[in-house]
């Protein structure tokens, strides 16, 4: 069935919590499954700590609808994104946002961070919402999930945002930086 999906590793940045509970928060009719996938990251084994309480705390019918994957390989990731309804990227912080440029390359409406360098990295391809504010990630799931030409915009904007970035480019500019300081 329909699931959204969050994608990366379990760690305190990725606020899986606060993504947890405007999960359980949605209307009963309007909820899907929802897929975490990603490993405990290895430079913070506690990271499971700050989610298992948020899932522990969850209705058993709720909980019953969430899975955790771990670990996803390279094709695990592009199936899961691909069949996702919506990629939930709630983020407190990013250095870039790889998960939010996969998914839309994939074709994958996301709904991610408005702070940090995601805004930047999402341009207009994404819905943004305040990752401090649970109700605010929850309306924005409600908003992703309820309507579909909001869901065709971010799809259609999405794979354009995404196919302005390469990693040809990126090795480009990065050689540039790195020779005027010398």
């Amino acid at each position: 069935g329909p699931f959204l999906l969050s994608l990366g590793g379990i760690e305190p940045r990725k606020n899986l919590p606060a993504m947890i509970r405007a999960y359980a928060s949605l209307p009963e009719d309007v909820r899907p499954a929802l897929v975490i996938a990603g490993p405990v990251a290895p430079w913070n084994p506690e990271g499971w700590d700050l989610v298992r309480p948020s899932l522990e705390a969850l209705p058993p019918h709720v909980r019953d609808r969430v899975t955790l994957t771990g670990y996803v390989s390279e094709e695990e990731k592009v199936a899961l994104l691909s069949g996702a309804e919506a990629l939930v990227y709630p983020s407190l912080y990013e250095g870039f946002g790889l998960p939010a440029l996969e998914a839309m390359a994939c074709g994958v409406p996301v709904l991610t961070s408005n702070v940090s360098a995601l805004p930047e990295t999402a341009g207009d391809a994404a819905l943004l919402v305040d990752p401090n504010d649970t109700e605010d990630i929850a309306a924005g799931m409600q908003r992703l999930l309820a309507d579909s030409a909001l869901r065709e915009r971010l799809r259609g904007a999405g794979i354009a945002r995404a196919a302005g970035f390469s990693w040809d480019e990126t090795a480009r500019l990065t050689a540039d930086v790195l020779r005027r300081g010398r």
